[in-house]
């Protein structure tokens, strides 16, 4: 399963993850040169080390983790976590997102339903932070499928 990453959803997520910040690592051709010429004077240096942030993997899977909190997923109404999100690309439409397996194993055959619902902004918050209070899981997907 595949759920798009849109931008519209950065306020919902600096709302319920407020201690991530900005997770885009992109190093430019410049940034890469200086590292190279810098551990080629210095053998004890990794380009890596110099060019990404220690703690960046971290960041990444906590980043994971509040993106599941974004979602509510059901199948056949039962409540399911998000595990297992890794951040990829769409074959397709190259849009960013982040995918996932479910398990249908246990699924009994015929026609089962997988819901996604959505944290979305309740009410009117202009002019102030938005809170947990002001967040509710709203329908975004229904998935009818056939299992045999």
């Amino acid at each position: 399963m595949f759920i798009r990453y849109s931008p519209k959803d950065n306020t919902i997520l600096s709302s319920i993850c407020p201690y991530l910040n900005r997770l885009e690592n992109d190093v430019t051709f410049l940034d890469a040169f200086n590292a190279g010429v810098e551990t080629a004077m210095d053998t004890t240096l990794n380009v890596n080390d110099i060019l990404y942030d220690s703690e960046y993997e971290n960041k990444v899977n906590e980043a994971l983790s509040c993106f599941g909190e974004l979602y509510e997923l059901r199948i056949n109404d039962q409540l399911l976590d998000f595990e297992n999100l890794f951040f990829t690309r769409h074959k397709n439409s190259y849009e960013r997102g982040v995918m996932t397996m479910l398990d249908i194993s246990e699924l009994s055959n015929g026609l089962n339903t997988v819901e996604i619902k959505k944290l979305d902004i309740k009410g009117n918050t202009f002019g102030r932070e938005i809170t947990r209070k002001d967040l509710v899981y709203e329908p975004f997907v229904k998935v009818p499928f056939w299992k045999e």
